[in-house]
């Protein structure tokens, strides 16, 4: 049985163009407005659309981040006056003299609920703006639908996702109806405006030498002292973004090691109708293809995402090697896209249905 579609709306609703393809079948146009001469469509996008969608997205986004440094302000007093409680030497046991051991130290405080209950509710109201300007951001950027395929798991702890880019974040705490606790790498923690963002919304930070650390920090995130503060947990076991067209091999298997396979459930995460576009940006790119992909989207009425929620099937005594790949083979069938294999290949395993 196929699993049923959801479509949510995020504060407007467009009707879909869809226009049929010399083969016969059905292909969905980038936008959903109805056809206009060329020289009217483009005046309204750059002259109309792109200014309103971008003073609104530099408004959200710039309160959210002034809101995040305030965050960060705030802990880092609390701090001072917790004394030895805020400095457990999580950079001593990782073997590492890396400041993301003692950001993640914070994460850890705000999890188990060890700040005054004023900062808590503070936090706690800083995560619900954070999800709505990511609603808002989204639809700034012409992500007017979602389509939710597959059923949320309530026992799944971990959530598996492909990597698409810096947009992934939005789209999955809007599917999620919550910010999610994301695991990311030390190097956005030198990338500005992005890292007040991530210290304040609970991003825990991975850098390369202390990745088996790591796995114990984070199990212990997924045990909080306090029940109401439990957040999944959103892995990207291929480290970089890619764009798409096929799912590279993973590199992270530690991911694997957190929870058990029961706790944990796939994510496939894809965008529709952009034709060539890919709105992809690894963070080894430069600042300025940021810019232009947040451009581009802004000019375009309608675009549309698909998030689908999976649960591969894994061998009770699978190593982490074996689940990881179950889970990338499961995540490429469900986006229609080959894996590459050890001999420089690619398998078409959503051919295999």
């Amino acid at each position: 049985r196929a699993p049923e579609i959801s479509s949510v709306s995020f504060f407007f609703k467009f009707e879909e163009i869809i226009s049929r393809t010399s083969e016969g079948g059905q292909k969905m146009t980038p936008t959903a407005v109805y056809p206009r001469s060329d020289f009217v469509r483009r005046g309204y996008r750059v002259f109309i659309l792109l200014p309103l969608r971008l003073c609104a997205l530099v408004t959200t986004l710039g309160f959210l981040w002034v809101e995040s440094v305030a965050h960060i302000l705030l802990c880092f007093l609390l701090n001072v006056r917790l004394g030895p409680r805020a400095t457990q030497h999580a950079a001593e046991e990782a073997g590492t003299n890396s400041r993301v051991a003692f950001v993640n130290d914070w994460l850890k405080l705000r999890i188990n609920a060890e700040y005054p209950t004023w900062f808590m509710k503070f936090h706690d109201t800083h995560l619900r703006v954070a999800h709505f300007a990511a609603k808002a951001a989204l639809f700034c950027l012409g992500y007017s639908k979602l389509d939710v395929q597959g059923e949320r798991d309530p026992r799944a702890d971990v959530l598996v996702c492909n990597h698409r880019g810096i947009i992934d974040a939005l789209v999955l705490s809007f599917a999620l109806n919550q910010v999610p606790i994301f695991v990311g790498g030390a190097s956005i923690v030198e990338l500005p405006f992005l890292r007040e963002l991530g210290i304040s919304l609970d991003l825990y930070f991975v850098d390369e030498s202390m990745r088996k650390f790591a796995v114990y920090e984070l199990r212990d995130l997924l045990s909080p002292k306090s029940s109401t503060r439990r957040r999944p947990l959103v892995v990207f076991p291929e480290g970089s973004a890619d764009y798409g067209t096929s799912l590279r091999t993973w590199i992270h298997p530690g991911c694997f090691q957190i929870v058990s396979a029961e706790r944990m459930q796939g994510v496939a995460l894809t965008f529709q109708g952009l034709g060539e576009f890919s709105p992809t940006w690894p963070l080894s790119s430069r600042l300025h293809t940021l810019f232009g992909i947040l451009f581009s989207l802004a000019q375009i009425p309608s675009n549309r995402s698909r998030v689908e929620f999976i649960k591969p099937k894994v061998a009770e005594n699978a190593t982490r090697e074996e689940m990881m790949e179950d889970f990338r083979r499961a995540i490429a069938s469900a986006l229609d896209v080959p894996v590459a294999n050890e001999r420089g290949g690619y398998d078409m395993p959503h051919r295999e249905r």
